[in-house]
């Protein structure tokens, strides 16, 4: 399997996923995945099983849009995989925590979710699902500024 960043090219194969891992009232259509991946920061990235989309996750800012694992490649640690380096790149940015949104009745993705560190922020309605919001708090650099530019190596002359 490869490992890649997404490019406009997967659109259809990022829907496409969608609608398999997702019911059809909940599963983005073209317009609206087309939408997510133009927003300014945007990211995604995919693992590939033969050039097929396998898995894939997309994030804007610090906001996880969706995780998707074809029920072939599940239970493998791929979407363990995907959320931690989007973790990573989303606090790399500087961002103070990882947000997502996920259905209440969704046990496989929130048991995943919490053994990541994501605990429940705000629980709300959608239409008739209830959904919660949870976030991934980083833990912050409690050293000052001048004790992090001291900390970096100096280049003798």
């Amino acid at each position: 399997m490869i490992l890649r960043p997404l490019t406009h090219a997967d659109l259809p194969a990022m829907t496409a996923l969608d609608g398999e891992c997702f019911p059809p009232e909940d599963a983005y259509s073209p317009e609206v995945m087309a939408w997510f991946f133009s927003l300014p920061g945007a990211r995604g990235l995919g693992w590939f099983d033969e050039d097929v989309l396998a898995a894939f996750i997309l994030w804007s800012g610090a906001e996880i849009i969706t995780l998707d694992v074809d029920s072939h490649h599940r239970r493998r640690r791929i979407g363990r995989s995907l959320l931690e380096l989007a973790a990573s790149a989303i606090r790399g940015k500087g961002h103070p925590a990882a947000i997502l949104q996920v259905d209440r009745n969704n046990l496989p993705a929130l048991a995943l979710y919490r053994s990541l560190g994501f605990s429940v922020r705000d629980e709300y309605r959608e239409g008739r699902k209830w959904r919660y919001e949870m976030a991934l708090a980083f833990p912050r650099d409690h050293r000052s500024k001048s004790q992090v530019s001291s900390s970096k190596p100096r280049i003798r002359k």
